[in-house]
């Protein structure tokens, strides 16, 4: 598992269209959304064969976004947890 930060959200590849989008926590501890798209269909589109673009939260948004994303995902501290394991993400558990 590496240190850095980011996960691919998406990737297209075909003949007409090589598209890839990326989330990362930046050093800043900003969460950046960025899209690459290069090919035919960008040309037709946007009149050159590139284009980028991005979506930057400010790391005070950061933590919002996080238990946002939790509420629409998880319903439970169970499927949390088996989430976590899924993902190899250390966690602690404690009852009393």
């Amino acid at each position: 598992m590496s240190d850095k930060h980011e996960v691919t959200l998406q990737t297209i590849d075909r003949d007409d269209l090589y598209a890839t989008v990326t989330a990362e926590v930046n050093d800043q501890g900003e969460l950046v959304v960025f899209s690459y798209d290069i090919g035919r269909t960008v040309s037709e589109f946007f009149g050159r064969d590139e284009h980028e673009r991005w979506v930057t939260v400010p790391a005070e948004h950061v933590p919002r976004v996080l238990l946002e994303l939790m509420r629409e995902r998880f319903t439970d501290q169970a499927g949390f947890v088996a989430w976590l394991a899924t993902h190899d993400i250390p966690m602690e558990t404690m009852t009393w």
